[in-house]
């Protein structure tokens, strides 16, 4: 299991951290790795420690050799309490790793479909814990989702789609301001 996210509330590691004490307990063999940094570190660290988790958590420092951690990586999760546009769920997609996230504001509804990966309500613990389950389960369903992820992440989120929709997006905000004035 991958997460990814600077180490802050925003992230939701905390609530990852209370649904894997959960998985632990039905998969002893799982494990988790949350790659960033960041101020809550120290906290998410003792967090596992009170949990009971700690021996199946770690917790790695921000790298830009991120691509082999996804590819190892059997189920990535997005615990985010909000996001923008999630970069490192947009990744996992990409590289075919099905994934699991919060229903948060923003993001995760608009990257995932049901073939890819799983949206649990927010904040949702117990749900998050269910859907972690039940990927990391089933290999034939984790299969199927990665090889979606990969043709949606083609589909949709492709540079040549992004790049003509910023086009199309500029030609439309320049037609609908009208011809420049005239110089003087």
């Amino acid at each position: 299991m991958l997460a990814v996210g600077r180490l802050q509330a925003q992230k939701g590691f905390d609530l990852l951290l209370q649904a894997w004490q959960t998985v632990i307990r039905q998969l002893p063999e799982a494990r988790l790795r949350i790659v960033g940094g960041g101020p809550l570190e120290d906290e998410l660290a003792a967090l596992a420690r009170s949990l009971g988790v700690e021996a199946s958590v770690e917790l790695v420092a921000p790298t830009e050799q991120i691509e082999p951690l996804y590819r190892e990586s059997a189920v990535f999760v997005l615990s985010s309490r909000y996001e923008g546009m999630p970069l490192a769920l947009l990744e996992a997609q990409a590289l075919g790793v099905p994934a699991v996230a919060f229903d948060c504001p923003t993001g995760p509804s608009e990257i995932l479909s049901e073939d890819t990966g799983v949206l649990v309500p927010s904040a949702d613990v117990p749900a998050l814990a269910q859907a972690l389950l039940r990927l990391l389960r089933d290999p034939a369903l984790r299969a199927r989702m990665g090889a979606a992820a990969i043709a949606r992440d083609r589909e949709v989120f492709s540079r040549a789609r992004q790049v003509g929709a910023w086009a199309a997006l500029i030609d439309e905000v320049a037609d609908a301001a009208g011809p420049p004035p005239p110089v003087r």
